[in-house]
This record gives C-alpha cells, structure tokens and sequence, in this order.
C-alpha cells in the first residue's frame, strides 16, 4: 500500500497563508494535520484573508494603490497560486539542465508527485540521505521502513531522524521497548529533514523556467512539504496512547521513559527547526508527553501552549492578510522569504509586523 504525498505534504510558504488554520486543527484535532490538502487549504487562506479584509476594511482601503494601478506580484501570487507551477517541459527542461542529477530528481518529484522521478532518483543514488527520506512517502510497510532507515542512520549517522522514525515504525508494530531504545539512541543528535535543500533547488527549478525571483521564492515554499515532522507527531500520539494504557499499578518505568523521551523529542523539533509548523508540532509533543503526568501543574502547561499557539495563529493571520495588500513592495516579500529561511519564520513574521503594525 502506498502513501499518498499529497495528503503528507504540509508546505513551508503554505503554513504561512494557512498557519491560523493548521493552528485550530491542531488544537481541535492533531489527525487533522496528517491528511490537510494544500489545494483545500489554499481555498481556505484566501477566505481567512477576505475575512481580514473585512474586519479591517479601513485599513485594508488604506494599503490599496489608486483605482487602475497593478495589483502587487504577491497579490497575485495568493490570488492564482494554481498558475504558478512548472510544466511537464518545464521540469523536463531543468532536469537537462542537471544532467538528471538525484537532486533535481527529487525536485521534479516534488513538484509533479510523479513516482517515476522518485524511483529513477533510488535507483540513481540509493544511498543519497534526501533520496532515502522522500522514498519514506511512497511507503506505509513498517518493515520496508525500517530496513530504508537502517541506511539513512548508516550514512547520517548524526541525524536523529533516522532513530525517530525508525521508534515511529517499531512502534507501529507493537514494539513499545525497541521504539523507546531508538529514540535514545538519538537523544544526543538534532534533526535534519533537508528542507531547506529542497527549496534551494526548487527555488532553482522556477528561476530557470523564467520566473521573477519572488515568483520563484514563494513557488518554491509553497511546494516544498516536510512531512517528517507530521511522522514525529504520529509517534508522539502513539506513545500517548501506549503510555496512558498502563495502568497505575504496572510498570510505571516505561511510562517514565515515555514521558521523557517525548520531552526530547520536542526539544529537537524546536530547536532544529525554522517554520511554525515545527513549532506547533513540538508543542503538541510537549503536550502529549506532560499529558502522561495527569497533573494540576501538567494541564497549566498544555493550557499555555494551546495559547500560545493561538497567538502564532494571530501573527500568521496578519501575514495572510498583508498579503492582499497591494502598496506592500515586492522588494518587502522578496526580503521576508530570505529572512524565513536564513532566521526562522516566526522572526520573519515579527519583522514583517514590525513593518506594518
């Protein structure tokens, strides 16, 4: 059976159009996240932003150019995001380009869900770490998994991604003490998911299919997905539901090991990544791992994250909403998109309000 990329696929420049909806997903239903359509989700962050315009239509008339002007590029690009993607001979032309390296690959299969690049990319580079983590997503066997992440762990042996997913496997078939050895194995490394990789070089595919920059910047970001971190998240609930399993007069030690080993987890999430998605996700680990305390002291925390992730859904709200403004300079976005990848998304955002209070 395989998995289906487009419903794993939760995009970096997507998640800031749609962030407040992945938000009260997240708080309503963790599941949710696994299976949001980027398309649907599109069509939803155009409405939130209609409804920004609505709220605030004084100042929204008050960022609009004169009757006749041209609408900004970034206006356009939310308003038509479905006309901003390669063609087949486009992409067929960048992989001439890259004389069909495993890395435009991989770019081509991102961006047209073809298996058949993917494939041509594992047979080409079968030991290439992107190749082996991307063949993950057309994959739901355990054992397949596991025997794919027994090499990423061979040649990234310091990427922790390859202990945590494989706990994600094991886990899956029912072995709750080898999930919980992997995930120590990895407890002393950071998470590498070569996210930004990938939207370098689809950055690179746009631009040489003539593209302008920012075109090219929010094309790239709003095809890139990261659905390792929503596996991350598949675990963490698993574990949850494991360790609330337990009863209080059994073996209260893997209710311990659960507990701290999904404190780990969140800490790598957050730290090693830049967008809110890995913000959200770690604070729904953090979540499930204080859940297994069942104290007064555990729900003031769950609390203040549900808060907290409510006012990242406020910031990326306004984003989307500053998006349908026309007076804000290309220029402006072409900045904010270099400061989302090079400093994380939340101080891109913080330094695009800061902008536009």
């Amino acid at each position: 059976m395989k998995a289906n990329p487009r419903t794993l696929k939760i995009t970096a420049a997507g998640l800031v159009l749609v962030a407040a909806l992945v938000c009260i997903f997240m708080l309503r239903d963790p599941r949710s996240l696994r299976t949001l359509d980027l398309g649907a989700s599109h069509a939803q962050s155009s409405r939130l932003g209609e409804a920004g315009e609505s709220a605030n239509a004084g100042n929204f008339r008050a960022h609009q150019r004169p009757v006749g002007a041209n609408r900004s590029t970034m206006r356009k690009l939310i308003n038509n995001s479905e006309n901003f993607r390669l063609t087949q001979e486009q992409i067929e032309a960048y992989l001439a380009s890259k004389n069909r390296s495993s890395e435009s690959l991989l770019t081509a299969y991102n961006l047209s869900n073809d298996e058949s690049y993917l494939r041509e990319a594992m047979e080409k580079d079968p030991e290439n770490p992107r190749v082996l983590l991307t063949s993950l997503q057309i994959t739901s066997d355990p054992a397949e998994t596991l025997k794919t992440l027994e090499v990423l762990k061979r040649v990234d042996p310091n990427n922790a991604l390859g202990n945590l997913l494989s706990a994600k496997a094991l886990l899956d078939q029912g072995d709750i003490e080898a999930a919980l050895q992997e995930m120590e194995l990895g407890q002393d490394k950071s998470i590498e998911s070569y996210l930004n990789d990938q939207i370098r070089n689809t950055e690179e595919a746009f631009l040489s299919a003539g593209f302008s920059p920012l075109e090219s910047k929010f094309s790239a970001l709003n095809s890139c997905g990261n659905a390792s971190r929503l596996r991350l998240g598949d675990l963490s609930r698993g574990l949850m539901k494991s360790a609330t399993s337990i009863q209080d007069n059994e073996d209260t030690q893997i209710r311990e090991q659960i507990r701290n080993n999904q404190l780990v987890m969140a800490n790598q999430i957050r730290s090693s990544g830049n967008y809110l998605l890995d913000s959200i996700v770690a604070d729904r680990v953090l979540s499930y791992a204080l859940q297994v305390q069942q104290t007064p002291e555990a729900e003031a925390q769950i609390a203040a994250n549900r808060e907290r992730n409510k006012d990242l859904a406020k910031q990326a709200e306004r984003i989307g909403c500053l998006m349908s403004y026309d007076s804000i300079p290309d220029s402006e976005w072409s900045e904010y998109f270099d400061r989302l990848q090079q400093s994380g998304e939340i101080s891109a955002i913080e330094w695009m309000l800061s902008k536009h209070p």
